[in-house]
């Protein structure tokens, strides 16, 4: 079932992307978090585009 939540994820990204919305993920790796909540900022800042990050909070058990 993991992959399929990824496939989720991943068709959620590709969707923002397809609209014109910068997006980011899916982020499993908390250690990565800080690294790509830096550049989504920095999109939203300097080039005034909406940005979506997929952050995984929980995998399914």
């Amino acid at each position: 079932m993991p992959s399929l939540v990824l496939a989720l994820h991943e068709e959620i990204a590709a969707l923002a992307r397809s609209q014109g919305v910068h997006a980011y993920g899916p982020v499993s790796d908390p250690s990565e978090l800080p690294g790509v909540l830096a550049e989504a900022v920095k999109v939203v800042r300097n080039e005034r585009r909406p940005v979506v990050v997929d952050v995984v909070c929980a995998a399914p058990e």
